[in-house]
């Protein structure tokens, strides 16, 4: 039988210490698939530079059509954050079975989008052997898909419930196994075959399904049956699996529109030259660096602001968003410092052996990473402030906003191509972008309309004052 427990009593502290406390595990986490993918950049730059310059116009667009059902089904850590906050923790269970169900499906479509990868790399253009890395990497990352929305789905049982360390667990050893594979199967080292950027497509999917089984082995271990009813709640509900999608696919489309601007612009790089194209993936590598810890501080953000809404506290949703804003200021403040003043040592660690080529990595690389420091000074604004705003449940308007953006994005990248098809002009405007974006979410955070937001039933929420 579920006991039902104040739960609501136990949820982390606001300070900046409490929030640092839960963003801890999640900043690892993510702090190793930074790790993951620049060792996968590594060993890709190592076995050749086509492997290099095709991996990521093959990720991110798979990545692209995963966001948004990742993003959706992951949005079970916000309706288990407050119906914890609400103290009702008979429907944690349910919400994320839902997410399992929509996992089930998006593993379906991903697998028949399949499909389109030779036409759609046709399309773009690049030198024929890249394009062939490409739609092999593209087609393997879609058939595994449905692993990463699920995994996307279960995560949120334990980080809605501010258990960040098991999420880190699991994603940390999940990326050490991924490690192994791309080094066993890129390289074809103890007997593995020799399979490059296929063979890194294969560790990233298996590796995948690895965290996948850990999450459901954990959701369903005897002590979460007994507690949460995780086994007797999987009943499909009509009505919360609406409200799942409701609220969550505008998030997750929003992350995926994002995705598709920045899947554009490197199709718009790779349109200058190869050499372009490799520096500019190799900065992205270099930039997660920065990214990846912020992300974890959102989510920790988003967290306690779950919590807080379903309690009916949006004055300390509020205290968590700015706390959350200054933590994050300060370490891209630091990074932005790094770019400046050791761009050529960063990208030296991805120069290969011949002189010429890392002389111009490096050239390209300090021009790069300036830009990236400039917008690295406002990015903590688009990450705390979104994560602020979807957490409340304010998914539509954020959605809204980045189509309107994106527009923009599309349409300066465009005319550069067309007049001036230059690496300093599409990076140019891919600053801006980040800078109006920041000004946007954060104009809208100030408004104050998400104060008023909840995504679980009324009922529910009205039921945290009795």
């Amino acid at each position: 039988m579920l006991q039902r427990e104040p739960v609501i009593n136990q949820q982390p502290s606001t300070s900046y210490g409490g929030i640092l406390k839960l963003a801890a595990p999640l900043i690892l986490s993510m702090s190793g698939m930074v790790l993951m993918q620049f060792t996968d950049a590594l060993f890709l730059s190592w076995y050749s530079a086509d492997a290099i310059a095709a991996v990521v116009p093959a990720f991110m667009p798979s990545f692209l059509l995963a966001s948004a059902l990742t993003g959706t089904a992951g949005y079970t850590s916000t309706f288990v954050a407050q119906y914890v906050g609400a103290n009702r923790p008979q429907r944690v269970a349910a919400s994320v079975w839902q997410g399992i169900y929509f996992s089930i499906l998006s593993g379906v479509l991903l697998a028949l989008v399949s499909v389109a990868a030779r036409p759609l790399y046709a399309w773009v253009g690049h030198a024929a052997a890249i394009q062939a890395m490409e739609v092999r990497f593209f087609s393997i990352l879609c058939w595994g898909g449905f692993f990463f929305v699920v995994s996307s789905a279960l995560s949120g049982f334990f980080s809605g419930r501010g258990q960040t360390t098991v999420v880190m667990a699991v994603n940390m050893a999940g990326q050490a196994v991924n490690i192994v594979f791309d080094y066993l199967l890129i390289f074809g080292k103890f007997g593995f075959p020799r399979l490059g950027v296929t063979g890194a497509a294969l560790a990233t999917v298996g590796s995948q399904a690895l965290i996948a089984l850990a999450f459901a082995f954990l959701f369903l271990r005897r002590a979460n049956r007994r507690q949460w009813s995780t086994w007797s709640s999987a009943a499909f509900d009509k009505t919360l699996f609406s409200r799942l999608v409701r609220f969550g696919l505008p998030g997750g489309m929003r992350f995926s529109l994002e995705m598709a601007g920045w899947t554009v612009f490197v199709f718009f790089i790779g349109r200058i030259g190869s050499i372009d194209l490799a520096a500019t993936n190799i900065a992205w590598r270099i930039n997660g660096i920065a990214i990846f810890p912020v992300t974890g501080l959102s989510a920790a953000v988003a967290i306690l602001v779950g919590n807080a809404q379903g309690a009916l506290r949006p004055d300390i949703s509020a205290r968590v968003m700015w706390r959350g804003t200054i933590l994050s200021q300060v370490w891209m403040l630091v990074m932005a410092i790094v770019f400046v003043v050791f761009p050529r040592q960063l990208f030296g660690i991805f120069a290969g052996s011949d002189p010429a080529s890392a002389s111009q990595f490096a050239t390209l690389g300090t021009m790069l990473l300036r830009f990236v420091a400039a917008y690295c000074l406002v990015d903590a604004f688009n990450y705390v402030c979104v994560s602020t705003l979807v957490a409340a449940g304010d998914t539509r308007w954020t959605l809204y906003a980045s189509i309107a953006l994106n527009a923009l994005f599309f349409a300066g990248l465009a005319a550069a191509d067309k007049w001036q098809r230059t690496l300093f002009a599409e990076w140019a405007i891919a600053t801006a972008f980040v800078v109006l974006q920041a000004f946007m979410f954060f104009g809208r955070y100030m408004q104050g309309k998400w104060k008023g937001f909840r995504v679980i039933e009324p009922k529910v929420a009205d039921g945290a004052l009795s």
